[in-house]
């Protein structure tokens, strides 16, 4: 009897029940895909998912997300724009999925806005982030900067520079995050120096930063170099005052020396800007520089590696520049 009562409780979850979790299992290797960089098999997993369910809005939207990547690292303008207007479709349909779900729905905008910036459509991108704030009010600090940024552009008739492909959010959250383990192990010079760099290679950090720099500049003027007055009577010959650790000059690297900045960036000597631009923004994505956390065992270790590889795509970079 209780052999068969069991058999009648499991046929009781069904087929229904395994088609969801396939489907889901089909998300999650897709998300693991996107974290490394191949696009490719990220959107056929999802793919996948959504002939488990044609109505995933987790799918829906994830395969959105990844033709705005693969439309930022084409190498052609007529690449990114199909990729972008795929992306578009994607999204639509996304929103629609999510229907009586103001939050869900709010953030599908948001990734609208986006792609419609990036095919140059500033008054299109606008409204979409105005319907975002209507359906989300907590939006609008969120995305204030870029909705300032927008209306600018269509200030100024439309014209927009053309943006290199620049990780200016992952550079700037590298550093921000490596100023916060440097203040906290008291080396208040390094951090100081973290932070200006977080400021200019995001200036949407500046606000949050300038308190952590008016800080550091107190702990430096508390511990600035003791002034040492002249011996009465010097027995053991002149007194020596060694140079306090934070006023050391730091050895600097000297890259043109040493090909190791481009096997920090997985490339050969020779490579060109945008090569090493897609690489450094392909390990960013890989490394998830944006999801540090302090809980991390080797959370220092990981932001002072990423900070390195960081200065060195700058150093090729400008060294190109020459």
């Amino acid at each position: 009897m209780k052999g068969n009562f069991f058999r009648k409780k499991r046929a009781r979850v069904g087929k229904a029940a395994r088609r969801k979790m396939r489907g889901l299992g089909y998300i999650k290797d897709g998300n693991a895909h996107m974290k490394a960089g191949r696009f490719k098999e990220a959107k056929n997993c999802f793919v996948e998912a959504l002939k488990i369910d044609s109505k995933s809005m987790a799918a829906l939207y994830a395969i959105a997300k990844t033709y705005l990547d693969r439309g930022k690292l084409a190498p052609s303008d007529w690449k990114k724009k199909y990729f972008f207007r795929k992306g578009v479709k994607y999204v639509r349909l996304a929103i629609a999925a999510c229907e009586g779900e103001p939050q869900l729905q709010s953030i599908r905008y948001v990734l609208a806005a986006e792609f419609f910036e990036n095919l140059g459509e500033y008054d299109t991108a606008l409204l979409r982030y105005e319907t975002a704030i209507k359906l989300d009010k907590n939006v609008k600090k969120k995305y204030e900067g870029e909705i300032e940024r927008l209306q600018n552009i269509i200030r100024m008739g439309g014209k927009k520079a053309k943006v290199e492909i620049e990780s200016h959010v992952f550079i700037g959250n590298a550093y921000k995050k490596a100023a916060e383990v440097y203040y906290e192990g008291k080396e208040y010079a390094k951090a100081k120096e973290c932070c200006e760099k977080a400021i200019k290679a995001n200036p949407n950090l500046a606000d949050e930063l300038n308190k952590m720099l008016e800080e550091i500049e107190k702990k430096l003027e508390r511990k600035g170099p003791k002034v040492v007055g002249e011996v009465k009577t010097p027995k053991k010959g002149p007194r020596i005052v060694e140079e306090p650790e934070w006023e050391k000059e730091v050895p600097t690297v000297k890259w043109a020396e040493t090909d190791e900045r481009y096997e920090l960036l997985g490339l050969e000597p020779g490579a060109s800007a945008r090569e090493v631009k897609k690489a450094f923004y392909k390990i960013a994505i890989d490394r998830g520089a944006t999801d540090y956390s302090h809980t991390d065992e080797d959370y220092e270790a990981k932001i002072k590696e990423f900070v390195r590889i960081t200065e060195a795509k700058e150093s090729i970079l400008e060294e190109l520049r020459k």
